[in-house]
Formats: structure tokens, C-alpha cells, sequence
């Protein structure tokens, strides 16, 4: 735990650590620590590392004993951005909205800042699956432009339950669970290189320490989906790049809707036809 601010300085040092065999010290202390920092006058971020150690006194990555999941910050664009990592690695484990707010420049639309868990089939447990774990984490935050000092397993993250006090106070909380999704961690990392490639993100021994300019990702989408855009090109001649973005916008909803866009019949993709472009044909160029 840390007070929020520049200098992000400790709070509540030493902190607490309980073995992961008492479930019963599992739960007090997180119940504790996080009534205390709420009712705290600081700003504390109340953040346990979601993994676990090999002893009690440090927090490195060398001393990292499971890695347990595969997490993002999508503190930038979070909807479009959990929408991409959804496209890539599925539906997640479970979503935080992690209390913090994102205002689009462009439309001043407020949108709820949020922290996506992947659950691993197996938790790593040697250096080398530790440094796969790590690569996973960073590349996806690339791939959303997201904060990437969030990409080693050790790294600190806000609870769902504890209190974001950066500005006005706002509840972390719990956006969706899944309890019964999980990913190999080999399957999911190289899905991960796969659209980094595609997307032009350097390999990891060439990762900038800063987050990449923002990734076109409806373009990303447009690459997995162009079946879908030769309906629209057909329909326009290829002359409205409006068309192009409409099909984008289709392709979208159908994968939050649960289709299998590579599989999508003519009925179904013509019911979301009548549903997300008719609505908007007015707006297109008559020409």
C-alpha cells in the first residue's frame, strides 16, 4: 500500500503477509488493511501484488513463487481497449473497474477506468514461465497503449472493495467474474506476439519504456474481419470510408455479442445489419 501522489510514499509499513494455507488470515488482513486505508485521511491506494512470494519480506520479481494471471490497466480508451484484448485472448477472468475516470479529448465522454484479469490454467512457478507471464502482461498493455509499468507480476494494483481517492472517492469494484475462465499461458502469449507483430510493437528486447502512440485498433479488427467489409465495399463501390468504419463498428458488436465473426451466416450478420447500420445510414454521404 501507498499514498497516492509523486512520490507514491509507503503506507502502513511493514506490511502484513499471511500464508497462502490460512484462508482465514487470507481474508482478515484484506478485510483490515482495506477498512484502514479507507478511513484514512491520506490517499491510500490499497494494492497486494495478485500473486504470491516465496517469503514475507519482499516484494521483487525474484521473489515471485505463482504467477497467477495474465492483467492489463486499461486506463486509456478502456472500452475500445478491453474490447481489443477480448478479440485476442477472450472473454477475461474477471473486470475491475478500478474507481479511476478517462475523459475522451474528442467527445469529453467519461468512461470507467479498468483493470482485465486473466486467470492462468497453471500458475507459473520457474523463472522462465515468470519471464513469459511478464511478456504477456507488457505486450498487452502495448498493444492498448496502457501504463507498462504494470507488466511484471509483482506489480501493484488497486482491489476491488478499496476506496480510489486520487479526487472525488469512488468504490473499486467488480464488473464482471467469470469463474470458470481460464488461458494457457503459452496459447495466450502467442496470441499476444501475433497481434504485436501484426500491429508493429517491437519484440521485447526492443519494448519502449513509454506507451506507443495510439494503436488504430478498429484497423486491427478490419484485418481479422475483411469478409464483413467486402459486404460494405460491394454495396459502396469502395467509396465511403464511412462504409469501412460502420463494418467495424458491426464486427464489434457481433463479438460482444458472442458470434463467432469468422462463422457469422448471412441471417445473422443482416440482423445486426438492421441493428447497428440502419440507424446510422442517414449519416452517410449521398453521393
Amino acid at each position: 500500500m501507498f499514498v497516492d501522489g509523486k512520490e507514491k510514499k509507503p503506507w502502513g509499513y511493514p506490511w502484513k503477509a499471511a500464508p497462502v494455507s490460512d484462508r482465514r488470515l487470507l481474508l482478515y488482513w484484506p478485510m483490515t488493511l482495506a477498512s484502514q486505508a479507507a478511513l484514512s485521511n491520506d490517499k491510500v491506494n490499497f494494492c497486494p501484488p495478485v500473486c504470491t512470494f516465496t517469503g514475507r519480506d519482499k516484494a521483487r520479481m525474484e521473489d515471485t513463487c505463482e504467477g497467477v494471471a495474465i492483467m492489463v490497466e486499461c486506463d486509456h480508451q478502456p472500452v475500445l481497449s478491453q474490447q481489443a484484448l477480448t478479440h485476442v485472448l477472450g472473454t477475461p477472468t474477471i473486470v475491475v473497474m478500478s474507481g479511476g475516470i478517462w475523459i475522451d479529448p474528442e467527445t469529453q465522454e467519461q468512461q470507467d477506468k479498468a483493470h482485465l484479469y486473466w486467470r492462468l490454467i497453471q500458475p507459473t512457478r520457474e523463472r522462465a514461465d515468470h519471464d513469459k507471464l511478464r511478456e504477456a502482461r507488457e505486450l498487452a498493455s502495448l498493444i492498448v497503449s496502457s501504463d507498462p509499468t504494470a507488466k511484471p507480476p509483482v506489480h501493484p494494483l488497486r482491489w476491488p472493495g478499496s476506496w480510489h481517492k486520487k479526487d472525488e472517492p469512488r468504490l473499486a469494484r467488480i464488473a464482471a467474474i467469470n469463474h470458470d475462465v481460464e488461458v494457457d499461458l503459452d496459447d495466450a502469449l502467442s496470441k499476444l506476439r501475433e497481434t504485436a507483430a501484426r500491429s508493429g510493437i517491437k519484440t521485447p528486447q526492443g519494448i519502449p519504456t513509454a506507451p506507443l502512440p495510439d494503436l488504430n485498433l478498429k484497423r486491427d479488427v478490419e484485418w481479422h474481419y475483411d469478409h464483413i467489409l467486402d459486404e460494405y465495399r460491394s454495396l459502396s463501390s469502395g467509396r465511403h470510408h464511412a462504409l469501412s468504419e460502420l463494418a467495424v463498428s458491426l464486427a464489434m458488436s457481433a463479438i460482444n455479442a458472442g458470434y463467432d465473426v469468422g462463422k457469422m451466416t448471412s441471417e445473422t450478420f443482416w440482423q445486426e445489419h438492421r441493428r447497428i447500420i440502419r440507424p446510422t445510414v442517414s449519416i452517410l454521404p449521398k453521393s
